[in-house]
């Protein structure tokens, strides 16, 4: 059986006033479980009311949206590392190639608006890994801008036209990714010539340190 603490706690004092008596008034020591017993009242109900406001707080805090505010409301659906410097890059590039997929796979573009557009993603995705081991904050710049900026504001719009809108305006889309192509080629080139004067930097420094006049 049970017993119930307010029930408990009185007994208990009513048995230390007992004891008290001994070295006390007796009047007095009738106050001793009645005080304890208001004591244990009052923490109880504060630790009730607390918890119920605790509860009600957790209730009301806001849901984490951060991720809402990624890229125009562009969904993400790749996850790359976090020390990744393209990170963003890379996310909106899975963005855009999922949704053109998807809008093609619907009829909702034609298979040349596809095509150009996933072959361009996929130039991209090589220029950053080619990129990437420059640490190059100038080239860094211009690929993020090329596709957060450029590439994203060029797809976003199309998509939402009407299916009548899409064929009147497609050219504007195809000489877009065109020329964000010819951009692409830039890059290349630039990383070509990086290369080109990293080889022959270290070819002079080799030629210098190990080189005879006869070998």
């Amino acid at each position: 059986m049970k017993w119930n603490k307010p029930l408990i706690l009185l007994f208990a004092g009513f048995t230390l006033g007992s004891l008290i008596t001994l070295f006390i008034h007796p009047f007095l020591s009738f106050f001793i479980p009645i005080v304890g017993l208001a004591g244990f009242s009052v923490t109880y109900l504060l630790n009730k009311k607390s918890g119920l406001t605790d509860s009600r707080l957790l209730d009301k805090l806001p849901a984490d949206n951060t991720s809402s505010q990624q890229a125009d409301a562009i969904p993400l659906n790749e996850v790359v590392p976090a020390n990744n410097r393209f990170e963003e890059v890379m996310n909106y590039l899975s963005a855009i190639e999922t949704m053109v997929t998807e809008e093609g796979r619907n009829n909702n573009l034609d298979q040349e608006i596809v095509r150009k557009s996933l072959e361009l993603t996929a130039k991209i995705r090589k220029a950053v890994a080619e990129i990437e081991p420059f640490q190059d904050g100038e080239m860094d710049y211009t690929i993020t801008r090329l596709v957060t900026k450029d590439l994203n504001a060029l797809v976003n719009p199309f998509l939402r036209l009407s299916g009548e809108l899409k064929v009147q305006n497609r050219r504007i889309l195809l000489d877009g990714l065109k020329d964000i192509h010819s951009k692409l080629d830039s890059i290349f080139s630039a990383i070509q010539q990086q290369d080109l004067l990293d080889l022959r930097t270290k070819g002079d420094v080799i030629r210098s340190r190990y080189s005879t006049k006869s070998f």
